[in-house]
């Protein structure tokens, strides 16, 4: 966890995607304390292999954001929620579902955070001058980008990447 600017390892988190809030717990004897951490002073976390930054998006709260790869040209980013369904019994008391995690999917490029949704709408963010390159290679791979790994994704974003920089190069740029 980066809190105030310090970096603490080994400390043990759980990430509250719902609220997202992160709550710090430790032991103490016999009894598991559980804080809720002060969001406005954490800038980013590691979590189960995971690394999170805190951002905020054009007319939305902070939200933490999983990093799936930061280059020079392009870097790409995954928000996780959860959304809660109200019910109420036959007691008029108050009951709440939550739903299975999901995300959604951004690239960051030219100092702008745009969202994208399948492989159509990732091709439509790059530059006119990259993107049949980038189609040939999502076919080319059968790589669907709302289904992609992670893993699948940094290879993809470093290959936009290079494509971007050659352009750039080519370009003047």
């Amino acid at each position: 966890v980066i809190f105030r600017e310090k970096s603490y390892e080994g400390i043990r988190i759980n990430y509250d995607i719902f609220n997202q809030q992160i709550i710090l717990s430790r032991k103490t004897g016999d009894m598991l304390l559980m804080n809720l951490m002060a969001n406005e002073f954490i800038s980013g976390f590691s979590f189960k292999g995971k690394n999170f930054i805190r951002a905020t998006l054009p007319g939305e709260s902070a939200s933490f954001y999983q990093v799936i790869s930061e280059s020079k040209n392009i870097a790409c980013y995954y928000i996780w929620y959860k959304e809660r369904r109200e019910i109420l019994d036959a007691g008029n008391q108050r009951i709440y579902s939550f739903s299975e995690e999901k995300s959604k999917y951004y690239l960051f490029m030219d100092g702008m955070l745009n969202q994208y949704k399948n492989n159509r709408s990732y091709i439509q963010l790059l530059p006119d001058d990259a993107r049949d390159e980038i189609k040939r290679y999502l076919k080319e791979n059968r790589l669907n980008v709302k289904e992609a790994s992670d893993q699948e994704m940094l290879v993809l974003i470093e290959y936009c990447n290079s494509i971007l920089d050659r352009d750039s190069k080519l370009g003047g740029g």
